[in-house]
């Protein structure tokens, strides 16, 4: 969906992405194909080995981190993790209180997960689209 990739990324930053993404996958107790599915599509976007993606799946990680300071790629992990929130069509509790303590890590106000929310319902976005909605997002800090 998004225009983001794996230039200029270390492997670290990837790892711990990734990392948290399975955190809120299993936010709910639960890891569906889906967001499976989703975890691969977005290792993928990023040029990742898909053992890489199996072996943090294979991980008992729970904790998340910050890996960033950068305010574009806060909005990028922001942006997944949302992703990965709506993968299998259903947004649990447990999800929107990670994503809301995400979000405040990343220094970003509330408003923004309605509004990548309301992104990802779309079945295309435009890659205008997708512009409009990162300088909303950027301003909501």
């Amino acid at each position: 969906m998004s225009s983001f990739s794996s230039q200029g990324r270390s492997k670290d930053y990837l790892t711990i992405h990734l990392r948290n993404l399975v955190a809120m996958a299993r936010a709910d107790g639960q890891l569906d194909n889906a967001e499976i599915l989703f975890l691969y599509k977005v290792g993928k976007r990023y040029q990742l080995n898909p053992q890489l993606i199996a072996d943090i799946l294979s991980e008992k990680h729970t904790d998340y981190e910050v890996n960033t300071t950068k305010v574009e790629d806060n909005l990028e992990q922001l942006t997944d993790l949302v992703g990965m929130m709506v993968a299998d069509g259903i947004v649990r509790e447990k999800e929107m209180d990670f994503c809301k303590k995400m979000c405040g890590r990343f220094g970003f106000r509330l408003e923004v997960i309605d509004l990548l929310v309301d992104l990802y319902k779309k079945e295309k976005i435009t890659p205008l689209e997708w512009d409009d909605v990162k300088l909303k997002a950027l301003s909501l800090r």
